[in-house]
């Protein structure tokens, strides 16, 4: 019975949007979960070959493997939200093209043309969420601007991965297709074993050629040699320094109304920086019920990630960010405080420090602080004298 509608969009779009949807999605993500998993499990099995870079370019990072080296369940959790994001985004861009009325009725080349496209931009809305949900979540010493130093690569590589991987859910998705098709070469099913079987082929390429200097290094050592061919040689260790001293050895006479370490609280500002220079602040809080003093400077040692001392010069008085250069008394109230300064210059290149050790006074137990900074030992530290804060009027 002929109901006057037309028979375009009442018959054809029911049975198309479906399918379409639902196999660009579930293929998209699908292939985004193996693609990272194939490329992280390969970089690392190839790690020192030169064949990272193909590895990179036919199996892209849509999985860093930082993020499948985190702890439990998160290892597990954040990528299958990850792949949940990507099968959504395919869905919602390709629903948005089904349900056009020409959908139906256009050649199949164009509309395997449009799912590529969805599944490139896809990726690469996936990569910026995911690295801009990162950096809001942890931001990092520089704030969100983290998130565009971050998004940047990570959308280069998802969207690689749309390019190199993107054509096989459009071939999916259309392969069952019962649109009318006015394209007079379409793409039929019998290709499509062919087309597969080529990528897969030009995968296992990939795998063969970038594990085989793994099979070769790992048969050196097994053999008694070295990773890279040369003679055995006899390791020889470096002994790691010990931590700093509990208390400074250069201990100081205390007064009898000065600060004690029981009777304060230690903390460290944020890092402040201009001109290549670097300042943070050291804060002592009164935590008694009575008032003490402070006066001089504060002793500082510094350590390294794993404990060791870090031998960093230091050298006590003002400094280009400030701080007070001549010491003199501070009676600190309950629950007042008083600072004092540590500067020093951009660019070192030794060891890195992860802590300080800061006590009021030489001779007084030191507290260990961890702190982010760029700090390293070949960088000569300004050490300020004690003062009353300053706080700004009004």
């Amino acid at each position: 019975m002929d109901t006057g509608e037309p028979t375009t969009d009442r018959d054809d779009r029911p049975a198309g949007v479906r399918p379409v949807v639902l196999l660009a999605a579930a293929s998209s993500a699908a292939l985004w979960l193996l693609v990272g998993l194939a490329g992280g499990a390969l970089t690392w099995s190839a790690s020192t070959s030169r064949y990272g870079v193909v590895i990179d370019a036919v199996l892209p990072p849509t999985l860093p493997s930082s993020t499948l080296a985190q702890p439990a369940p998160w290892d597990l959790v954040q990528p299958a939200l990850v792949v949940a994001m990507v099968a959504a985004l395919v869905a919602t861009g390709m629903a948005v093209l089904a349900r056009r009325s020409s959908w139906s009725t256009s050649a199949r080349a164009p509309r395997f043309c449009a799912v590529w496209l969805v599944v490139v931009v896809a990726a690469d809305v996936t990569a910026a969420l995911w690295t801009v949900g990162t950096a809001v979540a942890v931001p990092g010493p520089n704030g969100y601007v983290w998130a565009l130093r971050d998004a940047v690569p990570a959308m280069l590589a998802t969207g690689w991965f749309g390019v190199v991987w993107g054509w096989l859910p459009a071939l999916w998705a259309l392969r069952d297709d019962t649109g009318t098709s006015t394209d007079t070469a379409p793409v039929t099913t019998s290709r499509t074993p062919g087309i597969v079987a080529g990528a897969v082929a030009l995968v296992l390429a990939v795998v063969l050629v970038a594990v085989q200097p793994t099979i070769d290094r790992d048969a050196r050592v097994a053999a008694g040699g070295t990773p890279d061919g040369e003679p055995t040689a006899t390791p020889t260790t470096t002994p790691r320094p010990a931590p700093p001293a509990p208390v400074a050895t250069d201990a100081e006479a205390p007064g009898a109304d000065w600060c004690a370490t029981d009777d304060v609280q230690l903390s460290l500002s944020a890092v402040d920086g201009a001109l290549g220079h670097r300042a943070m602040s050291v804060v002592l809080l009164n935590r008694s019920t009575s008032a003490c003093v402070v006066d001089g400077f504060p002793d500082v040692a510094f350590a390294a990630e794993d404990g060791a001392a870090v031998p960093v010069p230091l050298d006590h008085g003002a400094s280009y960010l400030g701080g007070a250069a001549t010491p003199s008394a501070v009676t600190v109230a309950p629950g007042g405080s008083a600072v004092a300064a540590l500067a020093w210059g951009a660019g070192g290149t030794g060891e890195a420090v992860a802590t300080f050790w800061i006590a009021p006074y030489a001779g007084a137990s030191r507290t260990p602080l961890a702190a982010d900074t760029d700090l390293a030992a070949d960088a000569t530290v300004t050490v300020s004298a004690w003062a009353t804060p300053v706080t700004s009027a009004g």
